[in-house]
């Protein structure tokens, strides 16, 4: 009886030193949620706060990539929501009276989601790490920038590119008629050139 308690007692202590050493920070933590979704299942992870208030920063940062696209993804809808229910004269006329309680609705929801998925995502990653501890493990500051390099490449890109009215067909055949009668502007060439 003592001989299993003692087996008991280092197959936990060596479980948490894996732990200790996939997760990082807040191991203790962890051990806590892991344990309980080994006896459990995933839905006894519980919410991750940080997870939920981190969103794609977490993810990447904690090597989850796959969570990270998706909750990028899922801000960025929630922000072009946002951005077309609360400034005028964007391209989204349509969802200007329902895109700012949409835009923080799916943003709730979204960051909802990574909450409840943060913990039972990372404990399937520490799995397959155990089985090869070539893959991610810990938190990276430098895949945390990664993220925030990605976001900030990505974000500002969509954003004006969904809120942007596009010039009407008229606009661009004056434009195009512009371009293909050479007489209007060869003579503003010539005009130019001679006043150098």
């Amino acid at each position: 009886m003592l001989d299993d308690l003692a087996t008991t007692r280092q197959r936990g202590a060596d479980a948490n030193a894996l732990i200790r050493e996939f997760v990082g920070p807040r191991s203790d933590h962890y051990a806590l949620r892991f344990e309980g979704m080994l006896r459990g299942g995933l839905q006894r992870g519980g919410f991750n706060i940080a997870a939920a208030i981190g969103g794609p920063i977490w993810c990447a940062a904690r090597g989850l990539w796959w969570l990270f696209w998706s909750n990028l993804s899922l801000d960025l809808l929630a922000l072009i929501l946002l951005v077309n229910g609360t400034v005028s004269g964007t391209a989204r006329t349509s969802i200007a009276s329902w895109g700012l309680w949409g835009g923080l609705a799916l943003l709730a929801v979204t960051r909802s989601t990574v909450g409840f998925l943060g913990n039972g995502a990372l404990f399937a990653q520490y799995n397959r790490w155990r089985a090869d501890r070539k893959l991610i493990s810990g938190v990276s500051i430098r895949r945390a920038v990664q993220g925030l390099f990605l976001i900030l490449c990505v974000l500002p890109l969509v954003v004006y590119r969904t809120t942007r009215v596009a010039p009407t067909v008229r606009e661009c055949r004056n434009v195009w008629g512009q371009l293909n009668s050479p007489g209007e502007w060869t003579h503003q060439l010539e005009v130019r050139s001679r006043s150098v």
